[in-house]
């Protein structure tokens, strides 16, 4: 991370120049700027990071790593709640009391604040009206509800570990056509937004 870092300070800018060649040097110089932050895994954290063009796509490895400090917020209750009880149900109601909450807020905020489905996408009737000081794209608690997904998936492998596992044909063919149907709906179902880039509620 940091040796890619350098070289987009200290080498890309000297490579070539060309068309669209302003957008390397601004990222170069966010870089310099920024760095910082970067080599924290902090800079989705502040007000200033939509005018920070440094790597830019690095921006979800910070929110993955704040996931991953934060995890045994999550991990251990679960854990504990299984090892005292010896049943699965304490740990996954404490894990759909995380889910929720989490989409409750993220709701919440977006709802009260008139967020936008999209930062690329407009809507008239909307204007957003958000005062925290954190981008709500690149904001960590907006994208957990992923990460939890994991977390529950890591606890079923965990308990499964060693277990044969048989599922039905009829049940196979269901789910392979609801991860079809899900992934479809995700990838074209706002097609017509994507296109005009408008979007009526």
């Amino acid at each position: 991370y940091a040796l890619i870092m350098g070289v987009i300070v200290a080498v890309l800018p000297y490579v070539y120049y060309g068309p669209n060649w302003e957008g390397v040097l601004m990222e170069s110089e966010s870089c310099r700027e920024y760095w910082w932050k970067h080599l924290l895994y902090i800079q989705t954290l502040f007000k200033d990071n939509d005018q920070d063009y440094c790597m830019g796509v690095t921006w979800y490895l910070v929110d993955d790593m704040i996931f991953h400090v934060f995890s045994p917020i999550v991990i251990y209750p679960m854990y504990f709640a299984f090892k005292k009880t010896k049943k699965h149900l304490l740990p996954l109601i404490f894990w759909f009391f995380t889910l929720f909450w989490f989409t409750f807020g993220v709701f919440y905020i977006a709802y009260t604040t008139k967020q936008r489905p999209s930062e690329i996408i407009s809507i008239d009737t909307f204007q957003t009206d958000y005062q925290y000081q954190v981008g709500f794209y690149f904001a960590p608690w907006t994208r957990y509800q992923a990460y939890l997904i994991g977390i529950l998936l890591g606890y079923i492998l965990h308990h499964m570990r060693g277990k044969p596992v048989k599922v039905k044909d009829e049940v196979n063919i269901l789910a392979w056509e609801a991860s079809f149907l899900a992934a479809f709906a995700v990838v074209y179902g706002l097609h017509t937004v994507r296109k005009s880039q408008q979007m009526t509620l």
